[in-house]
C-alpha cells in the first residue's frame, strides 16, 4: 500500500488513503479511502454512559450522528471521484466512520455512483 494521510485532492483533503502499489495489483486487495467525522458527547445531548448504552439504530438516529454520516458519505463519495480520475484502475472501498465521542464509532461502506 501507499498509505497516505490527508492527501490533497483537488485543494481538499481525504482522512485516510491507502492505494496498492502498481507492482502489487496482481493481488486480491482493495484500495481504501476512508472519511471520518467526530460528534462531541455535548453537541449530541449525551454523557459516555448513555452513548455507550445506545443500540445501534438509536446511534444512527441521533440527529448529529445522522448528519455527519450524510457529510462524511457525501464527503467519501467525492474524494473517490477524483481517485478514480487521478488512476484509473483502482478497486477502491469507501467507507464513512463518525465517532460519537471516544465511546461510539458509527460507519457504512458508500457505494460509487
Amino acid at each position: 500500500y501507499i498509505m497516505d494521510s490527508e492527501p490533497e485532492l483537488e485543494r481538499r483533503y481525504a482522512d485516510l488513503c491507502m492505494i496498492i502499489r502498481p507492482d502489487k495489483r496482481h493481488g486480491k486487495i482493495f484500495d481504501i479511502l476512508i472519511e471520518f467525522k467526530f460528534v462531541p458527547l455535548h453537541k449530541a445531548g449525551l454523557t459516555g454512559e448513555e452513548a455507550k448504552k445506545l443500540s445501534p439504530d438509536a446511534l444512527r438516529a441521533l440527529p448529529s450522528m445522522k448528519q455527519e454520516l450524510l457529510d462524511a458519505m457525501e464527503q467519501v463519495q467525492k474524494y473517490g471521484d477524483i481517485l478514480e480520475r487521478k488512476y484509473g484502475n483502482l478497486r477502491l472501498q469507501r467507507f464513512a466512520v463518525v465517532s460519537l465521542g471516544f465511546e461510539r464509532l458509527l460507519f457504512e461502506k458508500v457505494e460509487a455512483a
